[in-house]
């Protein structure tokens, strides 16, 4: 992502993620991980080498800067699964250990 904006998801589970989910665009995503808790919750966000060194509260880029994963926080872990082009082999051990 080199331009766009960030908004701050807060949910006590997992069923308002499901809805969040549900609504999102084409032109949307999610990421894991959380913005500095000193942040406003919708910021833009730039390229590192857009924001040029700057600080400026509303405007971040994609780095541990502003974004990070916090010891003993709960996440919801990103995995994409596909088939296409997998080894016959690993798709054996795939279902011998139960499936995916």
């Amino acid at each position: 992502m080199v331009r766009g904006t960030a908004r701050r998801f807060r949910s006590d589970g997992m069923h308002p993620f499901g809805e969040l989910l549900a609504v999102l665009k084409s032109n949307e995503a999610f990421a894991t991980g959380s913005m500095r808790p000193d942040l406003p919750d919708q910021v833009k966000v730039v390229t590192r080498n857009k924001l040029n060194g700057s600080q400026p509260n509303d405007i971040i880029a994609r780095t541990q800067d502003f974004i990070n994963h916090r010891a003993g926080d709960h996440e919801i872990a990103l995995i994409d699964f596909d088939r296409k082009g997998m080894p016959v082999d690993v798709a054996i051990k795939l279902e011998a250990a139960g499936g995916f």
